[in-house]
């Protein structure tokens, strides 16, 4: 498998304007160093997260009774309202303290921090998945590494951050900007320091830590940066819309991964069928290899309109032998049309056969299949939101599929109690069309 590269940034109230990053290639750092934002959004990667250290983070543990997730929401909002902690707007997330019923951990961020990211991010060619305070960062990591509980004191820049860890997930955040010293622990909890305290650190507690050796020095020493390679979804403060356009680039990805090896495919059915042919042979190996060439830089960006142009012309070479669909270019299309956000759950491909009533009408239909090329697919869709605003989508998403096949039957259907909208539509194309 590929590693994905990403850069995981650590935002701060740097005077200098320059923050500290890391580069990984899967979980083994390659590069680290400070710069300001703006040249940052210019180093390549798979992917950005962003780890926000600020003195306006806020945590707690509260009870919350949670029936309806958007008044949890809500609550959580009076709650941090009533708490008189922010002057401004902020985000806020939670998520439920395992083995306390009706407790849960919330987290908050002021916006303006937030905003920081996105401002630098509009317009720039990088996908940022994960946004979280610091303190979420390095409890992640802990989760990760050091076991189903465990004590930790991260410590920077005089700060001090208490954070617990009970049956695999975060029990609490208790942040200390006065001088604190906390005692280790006398349960049965292991006692984990990080940052500015590595060296307190027991060897038999670094010998358990599920890390390679090799790694274990800057996990601990950076947590706040090195965590992010840990994100999980409780926490995350991307915006959402932007998770779910970054959800739908995956899925047109993961399309045109699959045009590429369908065509590579069909290249070699075509080179069996026509070996005696050597002219042509030449012509297949020669794209073959274009197409490997192409694949490899398919798995760390998405290809631009001239290669994509390039593999549908290669595919016609099969469609002129076989005069078959390019199943490539037919997935392609659908996913250019599927709308932002929307999940295809089943997606069924046969040819067209005309059912006759007699013998003669059966002889001439078998006759002009030879040249027909008609397919019928049914595909059904989910798309999460309002009614009017699925109700559009579908519609579009008809209209634009009309354009080009025929809609033999559509159904709309909407249920309000999980806010989810499904689309079953039969569809008739003509293979020479793709």
């Amino acid at each position: 498998m590929f590693e994905k590269i990403g850069v995981l940034v650590l935002v701060n109230q740097s005077e200098s304007g320059k923050f500290e990053y890391l580069i990984v290639k899967g979980k083994n750092p390659i590069k680290n160093g400070t710069l300001p934002l703006e040249k940052i959004k210019d180093i390549k990667c798979d992917y950005m997260r962003f780890s926000i250290q600020s003195e306006m983070n806020y945590f707690d543990v509260i009870p919350l009774a949670i029936s309806n997730k958007k008044l949890a929401v809500v609550s959580v909002k009076r709650y941090i309202d009533r708490q008189t902690v922010f002057a401004e707007p902020f985000e806020s997330r939670y998520s439920p303290v395992k083995g306390k019923k009706g407790q849960y951990l919330i987290a908050a961020m002021q916006k303006s921090d937030i905003q920081i990211i996105s401002g630098f991010t509009n317009g720039a060619n990088v996908i940022v998945d994960y946004i979280a305070p610091s303190e979420i960062v390095v409890a992640n990591l802990i989760k990760k590494i050091a076991g189903a509980n465990v004590k930790a004191i991260w410590s920077k820049n005089s700060v001090q951050t208490k954070i617990e860890i009970e049956n695999g997930a975060i029990n609490s955040i208790t942040v200390n900007r006065f001088e604190a010293q906390y005692e280790r622990a006398n349960d049965n909890h292991d006692m984990l320091f990080l940052g500015d305290l590595y060296e307190k650190n027991d060897r038999s507690v670094i010998g358990r830590l599920n890390l390679p050796e090799s790694l274990i020095e800057t996990a601990l020493k950076f947590p706040e940066i090195y965590g992010l390679i840990f994100a999980e979804t409780d926490f995350n403060f991307t915006d959402r819309e932007l998770l779910s356009q970054i959800s739908s680039y995956k899925t047109g990805k993961a399309a045109i991964f699959f045009s590429v090896f369908a065509s590579i495919f069909m290249l070699y059915a075509a080179e069996k069928n026509f070996t005696k042919y050597e002219n042509l042979v030449k012509q297949f190996e020669q794209k073959k290899a274009d197409l490997q060439s192409k694949d490899a830089v398919l798995k760390s960006r998405m290809p631009d309109k001239k290669e994509i142009k390039l593999l549908f012309k290669v595919s016609g070479f099969q469609r002129k032998a076989l005069n078959e669909l390019s199943l490539g270019k037919f997935l392609s299309w659908i996913s250019a049309i599927t709308p932002s956000g929307a999940k295809i759950d089943s997606i069924e491909i046969k040819p067209f056969v005309e059912k006759k009533s007699n013998m003669r009408d059966l002889i001439v239909k078998k006759t002009n299949s030879l040249k027909s090329s008609e397919f019928v697919v049914k595909l059904n869709l989910s798309l999460k939101g309002s009614y009017q605003k699925t109700k559009k989508n579908t519609l579009r998403f008809v209209k634009l599929a009309a354009e080009n096949s025929k809609i033999k039957q559509s159904s709309f259907s909407y249920a309000q109690k999980t806010d989810t909208a499904r689309l079953e539509t039969t569809l008739l194309i003509d293979g020479e069309s793709f």
